[in-house]
């Protein structure tokens, strides 16, 4: 009964010990992850190189557990735009529908899986953090 239990153990054992490893070296490399993953989402520039974002507000208004804070200001052609639009990681369940219902097209489905901090200040995400430059890495 033992004889058999440990034999086959050394067996599994010797069968994957010539297997290739697929073990990443996490902080230099990071996994590749599928289009649908969806992670806190990012803003979008228009052609002009500002937000496309108007501050509408409907994206705020939408969200099921009140994690978008949003300020609406004018510009100087008299435009809406966010003067403040900040996320609250604790409180997003991640859930898309933000992305969703946006008019404007002004969020995407962001792949920003590294979100921890060691403040509850640093789990709020600015304006700042979300928008990224075309071709920027998120």
């Amino acid at each position: 009964m033992y004889g058999t239990g440990i034999a086959s153990s050394l067996w599994v054992t010797f069968k994957n010990i010539f297997r290739v490893k697929v073990t990443l070296r996490y902080p230099k490399q990071k996994q590749a992850m599928v289009p649908r993953f969806f992670a806190l989402m990012r803003m979008v520039r228009d052609e002009n190189g500002r937000e496309k974002c108007t501050a509408c507000g409907i994206c705020a208004n939408n969200c099921p557990t009140h994690s978008i804070t949003i300020e609406k200001g004018k510009r100087e052609d008299n435009t809406p735009f966010p003067v403040r639009y900040s996320v609250n990681v604790q409180q997003c369940i991640f859930c898309g529908i933000c992305v969703e219902v946006c008019p404007f097209g002004a969020l995407q489905v962001g792949h920003k899986y590294e979100l921890s901090s060691y403040t509850r200040e640093g789990m709020i995400h600015e304006k700042e953090e979300l928008l990224l430059p075309f071709g920027g890495a998120q």
